[in-house]
């Protein structure tokens, strides 16, 4: 997935968003939501419009995303039908879900398909699932407003109304694979294709970075390394610290990015060196990464292989985010932080629990240790085996590994030992990192 276009709205300081583009009579009657929604959704076509043409910024099929929606103009219905016993149609028609890209597709005149998308706390990883899915360009919207305060002690709290739009490009043949793997019948996708998924006129908003408190915890997430990260802290002091974060995670997404022919893991790779030349021309920055996947490669077996798409590749996939979580918290020093990028996990300090999906299991991370998950609870069947290039498929529906150091140590391991398999894993742990731990989900 490629971004051709990224506008963002945020609410702070009581701004307003610019929807002076609609006319007066149709903004009266706009939400909150819809107004943010519609108003970067509106900036972005026409910054891609400005770029390539009006015609470019037609007809896109557009994904929109928002966990609650019209939260606030629904709890003002239910309250109204408490107080008076009706409420007003007019109200209702806006407190649909996917109210704001309806009304784009009025104001745009845009018949393209839509998508409106909510998954609970893994809403925006499924909206841009689902837009990965579309061949072509698609317009991703993520939009929330402020969390309404008789919600606050039972939702994560959203302090501000933010949104962005985001207009991307899949190639054909990603869309088809992202399709595959999203379609697949594993239980977190059933669940997310309960999803309203609309046919209809449209365009519209999203918004992916932004900050959240939840129980006094402040949040930050953006969108990188063809994930969601995040940066969590206690300390609203320490939000500053995302940015250093954001930045080490951009930089190792530029080193070793396998899809983006111009990465110098690209460059390496093309060059077809053997796996000591790769050392010695790598970047400094990353030639711990490296060394570490050739270990990896040898004490599995070959079962992880960076080169395992042939001698003349090379894909970290498997051990990167790991690696740039490591930098990242080597970075900003002890504190009480927790970093998430893409489920992979880093304790900076205090105390933080992280709950084992598809179990009642609870891991309590502190300063230095990490955490990876490895199995088909999201993405389905897409491990491979690097000894054959086949589907690794072990009976255990997930396992996860716990590291007391190295969050690059548990994402490599989490992967080996899922294509090992349960019995052999015990063995593998005790071998080449007796200090960490792993804990297996079964069917």
């Amino acid at each position: 997935m490629k971004i051709l276009v990224e506008e963002n709205w945020d609410g702070a300081d009581g701004a307003k968003p610019d929807v002076s583009f609609i006319p007066a009579m149709e903004r009266r009657r706009l939400t909150a939501l819809e107004k943010a929604a519609l108003a970067v959704a509106h900036a972005a076509l026409a910054r891609l419009a400005e770029q390539e043409g009006a015609e470019a910024a037609r007809a896109l099929p557009v994904v929109f995303a928002s966990r609650w929606g019209e939260i606030g103009t629904t709890l003002k219905l239910i309250r109204q039908m408490h107080d008076e016993g009706e409420m007003s149609p007019a109200g209702f028609a806006n407190s649909v879900h996917n109210a704001a890209p309806g009304h784009l597709s009025l104001l745009t005149q845009n018949h393209s398909p839509y998508t409106a998308v909510a998954a609970g706390g893994a809403t925006r990883e499924a909206g841009l699932l689902e837009a990965s899915t579309i061949p072509g360009r698609v317009l991703f919207i993520f939009a929330e407003e402020a969390t309404p305060e008789f919600y606050r002690a039972h939702f994560e709290e959203v302090e501000r109304a933010r949104a962005t739009a985001l207009i991307v490009e899949n190639p054909p043949e990603q869309a088809a694979a992202d399709s595959a793997r999203a379609h697949a019948p594993h239980p977190v996708l059933a669940g997310l294709r309960r999803a309203a998924r609309l046919v209809a006129p449209l365009a519209l908003a999203f918004a992916l970075s932004g900050c959240t408190r939840r129980a006094g915890v402040e949040q930050v997430e953006w969108p990188v390394m063809g994930t969601i990260a995040s940066f969590k802290c206690r300390d609203a002091a320490d939000l500053p610290k995302a940015a250093a974060v954001r930045e080490t995670f951009a930089e190792i997404e530029k080193l070793l990015n396998a899809h983006d022919p111009a990465s110098e893991l690209s460059r390496l790779a093309a060059a077809e060196l053997d796996d000591e030349a790769v050392l010695a021309r790598c970047s400094p920055r990353v030639r711990d990464c490296y060394a570490a996947a050739f270990r990896f490669r040898d004490a599995s077996g070959g079962a992880f292989d960076p080169r395992w798409r042939g001698r003349a590749t090379l894909d970290l996939g498997g051990i990167a985010k790991g690696y740039a979580l490591d930098l990242a918290a080597a970075r900003i020093g002890e504190c009480d932080a927790l970093l998430d990028l893409g489920g992979n996990l880093k304790a900076c300090g205090g105390k933080w629990r992280a709950g084992i999906y598809g179990s009642s299991r609870v891991v309590e991370l502190t300063r230095g240790m990490s955490l990876s998950t490895s199995g088909r609870y999201f993405r389905g069947d897409h491990i491979k085996d690097a000894r054959s290039g086949e589907t690794a498929a072990p009976s255990a529906f997930s396992v996860t590994v716990v590291h007391p150091q190295s969050a690059m140590d548990a994402d490599a391991l989490s992967t080996i030992l899922f294509i090992l398999g349960e019995e052999r894993s015990a063995p593998f742990l005790e071998a080449h990192a007796p200090s960490a731990s792993a804990i297996w989900i079964g069917q």
